[in-house]
């Protein structure tokens, strides 16, 4: 990955998703996911659990332009409490594609799920 002005750090993003997603006891925010040949835009993934019966994850798109670091939510599974894993993030022509599944872990459901985002409403380029 080439360095730009506009990179995220691993630090940076784990600590961003840290204050955004949900606190139960037993959390965990894991290192990002970063677009391919991109430093500005990655996936970050937040679970939160007691420890016995209950959790959940939290996806995150997180961006950075010249006027600060941005986030969206993208998916959680506070109802079904599946596992979310981040497959891959892409970029094709001007779109963002992130790309997720589930194995099902408590739902018995597995799933995948694919969310697009044009760079021009993210205010990149």
């Amino acid at each position: 990955m080439a360095k730009n002005l506009e990179q995220i750090s691993k630090e940076e993003a784990k600590n961003l998703v840290d204050i955004l997603g949900p606190h139960i006891k037993y959390d965990m925010t894991y290192d990002p996911v970063y677009c391919e040949n991109r430093e500005d835009v990655c996936g970050v993934r937040r679970l939160a659990e007691n420890g016995s019966d209950y959790g959940y994850d939290t996806i995150y798109l997180l961006y950075k332009t010249p006027k600060g670091l941005n986030h969206e939510k993208v998916i959680d599974s506070q109802r079904s409490k599946d596992y979310i894993h981040i497959d891959s993030l892409t970029q094709i022509g001007d779109t963002l594609t992130l790309k997720v599944h589930s194995g099902g872990s408590y739902s018995g459901q597995a799933w995948n799920k694919t969310f697009n985002y044009a760079l021009a409403r993210l205010g990149l380029s």
